[in-house]
This record gives structure tokens, C-alpha cells and sequence, in this order.
């Protein structure tokens, strides 16, 4: 067990970073994630009478959107961007338009190991080094926790 451990996660973050560091002047750590906003009536089961239909009210999905995020967790400092579809192309805008943001800075960002995080097919950034996390951790990324946050606050 500890042998896979030290392959697939680096001893510490100045490993994951090494190269090419000393030109960069700090680095910097968040996470990422992406998450999906739209608005539908959600529907459920009641008490009628016998074989009747209850008539509600219902609003179909009208507008949709993901959100990309990466969150810093030590200063609660966060990026996003809308986009309408979660895939790879949208995720490397995502980066590309990350990237110089703090371009002085190396960039360590902690993701999930979705299909479209781990594809070969697009460019990194110079500046930005990717973290994979444990398979079933959604609880050590904080931009998980701040979907939860603004879909409570904008719910109803």
C-alpha cells in the first residue's frame, strides 16, 4: 500500500513544482472543480384521489450552466468561469485564461481524476502544475465545498 501511495502522490508540493520553480516568484495552491447550475422544477410523489392526476406547476430546464473554479483554501481567494458544456476543450479555455492571472507565480492545482482532467490531448500552462487527489475525496477540495455554499445561497 505504501508503495502505490509514493507513486502516485508526490512527497510534498515543492517536488510536484520542482521543475522550473526558481523562475517563478511563489507558488500558489488551490483547488479545482467544476459544477453544474441550472433551474427545474424538482417533482414529487403525492397523496390524490383515486386515479386522479394532481396538476402542479412545473418550470423545465430553461437555462443551464457549468461552473469551472479553482479555490484557494488558505485565503479563500477563487477564480471561475461559465461555461455550457464540461469537456476538455472548455476545461483548457479554463486554464489557458487561469494561467495569467498571477503570471509570476507557479500554480499548483488539486483536481479530481474526472476523464477530461486527465487527458494528453491539451496544452498545461507553464505555471500551472496539476495534483491529482484520491479517487473518493470530494471532501479535501474546497471548491466542492463552495458549490454547496452558493447553491444554498441562491436556492428558491
Amino acid at each position: 500500500m505504501e508503495e502505490v501511495k509514493k507513486k502516485t502522490v508526490p512527497g510534498s508540493l515543492s517536488e510536484l513544482a520542482s521543475p522550473g520553480l526558481e523562475s517563478y516568484a511563489r507558488m500558489r495552491y488551490g483547488t479545482q472543480d467544476e459544477s453544474w447550475l441550472g433551474v427545474k422544477t424538482l417533482t414529487r410523489r403525492r397523496l390524490t384521489l383515486t386515479k386522479g392526476n394532481p396538476v402542479v406547476k412545473v418550470q423545465w430546464q430553461v437555462t443551464a450552466c457549468y461552473w469551472y473554479g479553482v479555490v484557494a483554501p488558505v485565503t479563500g481567494e477563487c477564480r471561475m468561469q461559465t461555461d455550457d458544456h464540461v469537456k476538455t476543450e472548455n476545461f483548457q479555455q479554463f486554464l489557458n485564461a487561469f494561467s495569467p492571472q498571477y503570471p509570476t507565480d507557479c500554480h499548483v492545482i488539486q483536481t479530481d481524476k474526472a476523464r477530461f482532467h486527465c487527458g494528453n490531448e491539451w496544452i498545461m500552462p507553464a505555471n500551472v502544475r496539476r495534483l491529482y487527489q484520491p479517487p473518493p475525496s470530494p471532501q479535501v477540495n474546497s471548491a466542492e465545498q463552495l458549490w454547496d455554499w452558493a447553491k444554498g445561497e441562491i436556492a428558491n
